[in-house]
C-alpha cells in the first residue's frame, strides 16, 4: 500500500499518517526530514517525536533518504514526513538548478516503494497566494509537480482539511 496525505499547515497530517501506519501494522520506521535549524523548529520536532508511538524506529535525514531506505530492510512501513521539507532541503535557496536534483530523489524513493507500505506526508502548497519572491514560486512549482507524480504512484491519496481526511484516491 502506498499513501500520499496531503494538506495545509497544522491540518493533521502527521497525526493521521501515524494512526495510518498502526493499521498497516508491522514493523515501522518513521523518516523525519526536518532539522532543529533555530530554537522554534527544535519544539517543533520534540512535539512530533512525542507522538509516535514508541515502537516506531526513527531516521532522521534532511535529503538522500532514498539511497538510505534502499539498503535498509525489515520493515513494513515506512512513513515520510515530510516530502515538502525534504524538497525544500533539496532545493536550499538555489531559485534554479534544483531540479535534477529533486527528481533524483523522488524517483528513486518512487524505485523502492514495491513490497512495503508507505506513507508519505506533503503539504499542499497551491491553494494559497501566489509567492511574493522566485524562490517561493520556484518552490510551489517543484512541490506542486512532486506531489501530482506522487499521487499518480500511490494507492490512496487523502486530503486534510481541520484535522479530517478526505479520500481523493482508493
Amino acid at each position: 500500500m502506498k499513501v500520499l496525505i496531503v494538506g495545509g499547515a497544522r491540518s493533521g497530517k502527521s497525526r493521521f499518517a501515524l494512526e495510518l501506519a498502526k493499521r498497516l501494522g508491522g514493523k515501522v520506521l518513521f523518516v523525519a526530514t526536518a532539522s532543529p535549524k533555530d530554537e522554534e523548529m527544535r519544539k517543533r520536532i520534540e512535539e512530533h517525536k512525542k507522538r509516535r508511538p514508541r515502537d516506531f524506529e526513527t531516521l532522521e535525514m534532511e535529503r538522500g533518504v532514498y539511497k538510505e531506505l534502499s539498503k535498509i530492510k525489515g520493515y513494513d512501513t515506512i512513513v515520510i514526513d515530510c516530502i515538502s521539507i525534504l524538497v525544500a532541503n533539496i532545493m536550499g535557496d538555489r531559485e534554479e538548478g534544483f531540479e535534477e536534483d529533486v527528481w533524483e530523489e523522488i524517483k528513486g524513493l518512487s524505485g523502492i516503494m514495491e513490497g512495503r507500505n508507505f506513507v508519505l506526508v506533503s503539504n499542499e502548497v497551491g491553494m494559497g497566494v501566489v509567492p511574493p519572491s522566485p524562490l517561493g514560486r520556484a518552490y510551489r512549482d517543484i512541490l506542486g509537480e512532486v506531489n501530482q507524480f506522487l499521487s499518480s504512484i500511490c494507492d490512496e491519496v487523502y486530503f486534510m482539511l481541520s484535522g479530517v481526511p478526505l479520500k481523493l484516491k482508493g
